[in-house]
């Protein structure tokens, strides 16, 4: 299968061609086929695109170049790629490791009130739509986790005045004490290839909005940008406040009325976060 971003420049200019230019002889149209060929043969669509780039399109390009192109580059797609239909080129990135079966994936999370809860189990359920295997943790005072056995890791909690849940900000602190024993933590913090994290939140934000969760997401993102994990994204999730005592600010704070959230239209952009993601 030809993708469409290349086609259509094939025949663009092959249509212009056919209006500006007069028909070549045979003998070129020939000639032009064969270059094509080859080319696609040889390298594969880039090839292609490159001539088409490098040389004025004529009516042999028309008659006889761009048929013989696409049906070189299609069989040769068909024969290279099969029913995935990947292009050269074009990677796919944590994707890829996870149709191949070989990217480990943890989503560990605190949620007192529910919020949190109800994110992590969306972006559980897009990775099991993914097919990536993964484990999911909600963080306790028991909770043991290398983190580092992972390819990718979500981490997430409600926000707690500024900073996430406590089990989890307990978890975050043994962790971080237990790699700089171990000398997983090094100066300048190295990258590891390959190691990304992906932090959420959700918070109520009824006095200064946002700016009351970015403290909490900074704090957790830390340990993994410390042991050299690649933090990718941010995802901030608005979520009503659940004690009795606190509801009333669900409608007068600061982002009017969030009650019922996080509802579906939130965890459907979460969802599409995810898949976006492991693109990457």
């Amino acid at each position: 299968m030809i993708t469409g971003s290349i086609l259509p420049k094939l025949l663009l200019q092959a249509s212009r061609a056919g209006k500006q230019e007069r028909p070549a002889p045979a003998r070129k149209a020939r000639a032009k086929a064969e270059a094509w060929e080859e080319a696609v043969e040889a390298g594969g669509l880039a090839a292609a695109v490159r001539a088409v780039e490098a040389e004025p399109a004529d009516a042999a390009l028309k008659r006889a170049g761009v048929a013989s192109a696409v049906a070189a580059a299609e069989e040769r797609d068909r024969d290279l790629f099969g029913k995935a239909g990947k292009m050269p080129g074009y990677p796919e990135g944590m994707l890829r490791n996870i149709e191949e079966g070989t990217m480990r994936t943890l989503n560990l999370y605190y949620s007192s009130g529910g919020n949190t809860g109800k994110v992590a189990e969306r972006i559980d359920r897009t990775l099991e739509e993914l097919g990536a295997g993964h484990t999911s943790i909600r963080a306790g005072s028991e909770t043991e986790v290398d983190v580092l056995e992972y390819d990718l890791v979500f981490v997430g909690s409600g926000v707690y005045a500024w900073l996430p849940g406590k089990p989890l900000l307990d978890l975050l602190t043994r962790l971080r004490k237990g790699y700089v024993q171990s000398g997983a933590i090094k100066p300048a913090s190295p990258k590891l290839p390959g190691k990304k994290a992906v932090v959420y939140c959700t918070y109520g934000g009824a006095h200064t909005g946002i700016n009351e969760a970015i403290p909490a997401v900074k704090y957790m993102a830390q340990l993994f940008d410390h042991l050299g994990l690649e933090v990718l994204d941010e995802i901030y999730v608005v979520g009503e406040y659940v004690p009795e005592n606190m509801r009333e600010m669900s409608r007068a704070g600061r982002l009017g009325d969030i009650r019922g959230r996080p509802d579906e239209h939130d965890l459907n952009e979460v969802a599409e976060r995810v898949r976006g993601l492991v693109r990457v």
